[in-house]
């Protein structure tokens, strides 16, 4: 596994991404920003680090947006 870290932030908030983007660096972590769940997906499998999490912000996205994130995420 790499010893990098990945954390990614599905959201169309640029406000909420440039938040996490500082927290996730002052933590040595690697922020990923997107604004869709395909976004997501074409990432997920990425080899330079790995994987921690990904977190949807809810408020910013359309329910559909987030059901198919939840199941592009549980295929694994």
């Amino acid at each position: 596994m790499p010893e990098r870290r990945r954390i990614v932030l599905v959201t169309k908030d640029p406000a909420l991404g440039k938040a996490f983007t500082a927290a996730c660096e002052a933590r040595g972590n690697v922020p990923e920003c997107l604004e869709t769940a395909a976004e997501s997906g074409e990432q997920r499998d990425r080899l330079d680090a790995a994987l921690l999490g990904v977190v949807a912000d809810a408020a910013s996205l359309a329910p559909a947006e987030l059901q198919a994130l939840a199941a592009l995420h549980s295929q694994q």
